[in-house]
């Protein structure tokens, strides 16, 4: 699980080396950047305003960019995703 750690180059757009790894990194290690994610959408509602509007819409696209370009997406990582996706749009 060392691909939780890899820190992003300072050339790179955060975005676009997050869909990176998240499109290649092994399952076991995507579940837990799911999960991490789901817990961190959760608390959005203690984030001040602009920070949790950006923060929801990069996360959505970065789960539906997940969702399109990972092959295969597990069941595991798929619910991950839509529980994801739903508590965005509460």
């Amino acid at each position: 699980m060392n691909d939780l750690t890899v820190e992003k180059p300072a050339s790179l757009d955060k975005n676009l080396y997050l869909k990176t790894e998240l499109t290649s990194m092994p399952d076991s290690s995507l579940r837990v950047k799911l999960s991490d994610r789901l817990h961190n959408v959760s608390d959005l509602c203690l984030a001040p305003d602009d920070f949790s509007e950006r923060y929801s819409e990069d996360t959505e696209k970065l789960i539906r960019y997940v969702q399109w370009h990972r092959d295969p997406l597990g069941p595991a990582q798929h619910d991950l995703c839509n529980r994801i996706l739903h508590v965005l749009s509460l």
